[in-house]
């Protein structure tokens, strides 16, 4: 009976120690835990940042190409018109040099007859 007690009171201690080391490794645990957790709302945050950036760069690149294509179309009506300017302004001389080329003409043909 004596042995008995013994046993069953370092069982008892055995047990108590058990508990303690788990206790322990519980804590460890929790506090591993923690950090993950702390770790895991870093990035959450870092992608929430991340994806702003990100929309506003699109935004940005979006606003870029929209300028572009506006000064694009506005370069093109630009050049356009220079060129339409330019070719009515060449018809323009080449309609005033025919005619004084014409009145020359008339001129030495009056100058031949004995006008």
């Amino acid at each position: 009976m004596a042995q008995d007690l013994t046993m069953k009171q370092e069982q008892i201690g055995s047990l108590k120690e058990q508990l303690s080391d788990l206790e322990n490794e519980l804590q460890r645990k929790e506090g591993e835990v923690m950090r993950i957790h702390m770790k895991f709302s870093v990035l959450v945050t870092q992608i929430s940042s991340f994806r702003t950036t990100l929309q506003t760069q699109r935004t940005a690149l979006n606003d870029f190409k929209v300028t572009i294509q506006e000064k694009y179309r506005d370069m093109m009506a630009e050049q356009h018109s220079k060129v339409v300017s330019n070719i009515a302004l060449t018809c323009e001389k080449f309609a005033q040099e025919k005619g004084d080329l014409e009145e020359s003409l008339r001129k030495v043909k009056c100058i031949k007859r004995g006008w």
